[in-house]
């Protein structure tokens, strides 16, 4: 019941907020100027259908933008994925984004119930509200390296999220609801996704309010996690027994024997690490 209240609340956000009209259309997508040489994509305005819940591109089955575009012999540079662009495209299961895009707008994929998989470029510092809320079916993400700041519920309702890569060697700010009813947590499936991270920011992830809600965070380097010091790809008392054998034979210990996120390899990290252990942790 509070789903299908959340979902009828935003499907109403989302038919409000499509009067603007786009201004021209190549290749069958539709674009705004924001200004001389710049574009966002957009959506195609009265072709949207609330009744049956379509967006502008339902029946495509995936999309490829380009860096730029040529309307009225000006080129023009992609910059931003506009306010709900895909929004509703049922059908639609993978866009590529050109590296050219630096903000994905409010709701911009929202309700593309058949998208699996979403890779946001380098480029991109900005992924705004709802952006890829209600994609049922997706299960992976990739976030580039440059992402700043990701909105309330930009990930929420996809609950068949299993993976996440997040590039950034900084934790991206993930915006809190504040007042409102509607939106959550930027991810709604933290407790059965996997976050794979940058080895030497493992420990800024796992520290970070939000982002430290994943069930699991590991390198995107080499699939280890924090207190995997024996390398086999699991938390164990193997690995009790390898973290005090480098410290009793003095060898250099990895960044995941640092358990406790000090800096420094001791005796803290074979308690720590026993810690995590008697509560479960995998």
């Amino acid at each position: 019941m509070i789903k299908k209240i959340l979902f009828t609340l935003i499907t109403g956000l989302f038919s409000s907020t499509l009067a603007t009209a786009y201004q021209f259309e190549v290749n069958e997508i539709y674009y705004n100027r924001l200004d001389s040489r710049t574009v966002e994509v957009t959506h195609g305005g009265s072709d949207y259908d609330p009744e049956s819940g379509l967006g502008s591109y339902t029946g495509w089955y995936d999309a490829r933008i380009p860096e730029t575009v040529t309307y009225g012999g000006v080129t023009y540079t992609v910059v931003s994925i506009g306010d709900n662009a895909f929004a509703w495209s049922n059908s639609l299961d993978y866009v590529e984004i050109p590296n050219t895009v630096i903000s994905i707008g409010f709701q911009a994929f929202n309700g593309c119930r058949d998208m699996t998989r979403a890779v946001i470029p380098a480029s991109v510092k900005y992924i705004a509200s709802a952006a890829y809320s209600f994609c049922y079916d997706l299960t992976d993400v990739t976030l580039g390296s440059s992402v700043e700041t990701i909105g309330p519920s930009a990930f929420g309702w996809c609950s068949n999220l299993t993976n996440v890569i997040c590039e950034a060697i900084e934790p991206p700010v993930l915006e809190e609801n504040g007042n409102s009813v509607i939106y959550g947590d930027c991810f709604s499936s933290y407790s059965k996704a996997t976050l794979r991270v940058p080895r030497e920011s493992l420990h800024k992830y796992m520290a970070a309010e939000i982002w430290s809600k994943f069930s699991k965070i590991i390198s995107i380097e080499d699939e280890l996690g924090i207190g995997d010091v024996d390398n086999d790809g699991k938390l164990s008392i193997k690995d009790v027994t390898s973290l005090i054998d480098d410290l009793l034979e003095g060898n250099d210990s990895s960044v995941y024997a640092d358990v406790d996120g000090d800096g420094n390899v001791s005796i803290k990290d074979v308690t720590a690490l026993i810690d995590q252990l008697l509560s479960g942790a995998q």
